[in-house]
């Protein structure tokens, strides 16, 4: 009884260790691929700086400004 149980577990947890290695090494749904898409580069204005232009808002209840 207790070698047939070890029998299991051993093999139990050698399944729980090949799923989670084959889990860990398959790409997740949001990772690209490298080289599928242009690598995401900031507008910036002519003179190298980038460019916050656009509409800023803090989303506070405070009645004061500093």
């Amino acid at each position: 009884m207790r070698s047939r149980f070890k029998g299991v577990m051993i093999t139990v947890v050698a399944a729980a260790l090949v799923s989670a290695l084959w889990l860990a090494m398959t790409p997740a749904a949001g990772q690209l691929v490298p080289g599928q898409f242009p690598v995401y580069r900031a507008p910036h204005m002519a003179d190298g700086h980038p460019d916050l232009n656009g509409i800023w808002y803090a989303f506070v209840i405070a009645n004061w400004d500093i």
